[in-house]
């Protein structure tokens, strides 16, 4: 059994309802349709798709470059929208102030902030964010190729832990995409803006990075933020866990 017809007993019979139930996996949404507004929010559903599969280490779809841009389009929205009312809950104002520009969608911004509400852990295959332009653009935005944490974190607001794979990731680009400055001014950050996050875990590094220059270098500055640095090999992958300890502070 996957779902009820209640087409009989609705009061929009022409809307064909189904109550869908089973397990998992019985259905994926690929598209919505607001019949009212006359709206399809395919490209909204699909920039939903390509950042949910992004923060949970799955393979991201490719699109052609015309659908890719409307994607993006739609994906800047989504996203203007959730800092927009993260601006809100900061400031007790509207949304975004009177010069914020509206989505195109209400509902669909409606979607997406309950998912990212509801998002608790997030595993990113840094390589396969690489690959993809769009996610790229939207989460490496810099020098380093470094994961915008900050970018993550607003989103998604309940994310308590970080699993960043570095596999296919050379060694000094590895090097540069975990100690850099971005990193430490949003750890910095955490508190102020009164994140959830307690630990990054880089996985698939070099095994020798505890004696790299940069370790040595950046060690004290995470640590002066309450940020330790933990090396662990295990089954011949080394990870290292930057994990939130407070006391750290206490004892500089």
């Amino acid at each position: 059994l996957r779902y009820f017809n209640c087409s009989w007993l609705s009061d929009y019979p022409n809307e064909y309802e189904h109550i869908i139930c089973g397990g998992l996996g019985c259905q994926t949404i690929t598209n919505i349709y607001d019949l009212n507004e006359g709206s399809n929010n395919q490209y909204y559903i699909n920039a939903i798709s390509m950042l949910m599969d992004t923060i949970q280490a799955k393979i991201v779809s490719n699109f052609e470059k015309e659908s890719l841009q409307k994607i993006g389009l739609a994906l800047n929205s989504l996203m203007q929208a959730r800092f927009n009312r993260v601006n809100q809950e900061k400031t007790g104002g509207d949304a975004g102030g009177s010069n914020s520009k509206p989505s195109n969608s209400k509902y669909m911004d409606g979607i997406f902030e309950e998912i990212c509400k509801n998002i608790r852990y997030s595993q990113i295959n840094a390589n396969s964010v690489l690959k993809s332009p769009l996610m790229k653009a939207v989460l490496c935005n810099n020098k380093n190729n470094s994961i915008r944490f900050d970018i993550l974190s607003t989103i998604f607001p309940n994310i308590n832990r970080y699993s960043i794979d570095l596999n296919e990731i050379d060694h000094e680009n590895q090097t540069k995409m975990i100690f850099n400055n971005n990193i430490i001014k949003f750890l910095k950050s955490i508190n102020e803006n009164k994140l959830k996050i307690r630990s990054i875990k880089f996985n698939s590094i070099d095994a020798k990075i505890e004696s790299l220059e940069q370790f040595k270098t950046y060690q004290p500055k995470f640590a002066q933020n309450g940020w330790k640095l933990n090396c662990f090999t295990f089954d011949n992958i080394t990870t290292l866990s930057i994990d939130y300890t407070p006391n750290l502070k206490n004892d500089e």
